[in-house]
């Protein structure tokens, strides 16, 4: 039951490295691939199908937490899609 969405997480390496190391563990166990840039300046973690509940699920408030905690807005993407947008007819 719920809405499930495909979620993409992209954050510079020196945001990323600031993350709490429990947050770093969820990112790396639960997304269903990562990626290094080329260069190894950033990161991306790929969720798919997952329920991307930002306020009622304790590790993806967090992530939200650390993120605005560290005033980076300009040095992390966070893409959600899902099935109701856009349009999925």
């Amino acid at each position: 039951m719920g809405v499930r969405s495909e979620v993409v997480v992209a954050m510079k390496l020196d945001v990323y490295n600031k993350l709490t190391p429990a947050t770093v563990d969820w990112l790396n166990t639960v997304s269903d691939q990562q990626n290094m840039r080329e260069d190894g300046q950033g990161v991306s973690f790929l969720f798919d199908y997952i329920k991307w509940y930002t306020d009622s699920y304790p590790p993806i408030t967090q992530l939200y937490k650390e993120l605005s905690d560290l005033e980076c807005d300009e040095d992390y993407y966070i893409i959600d899609a899902c099935s109701e947008y856009p349009d999925n007819d």
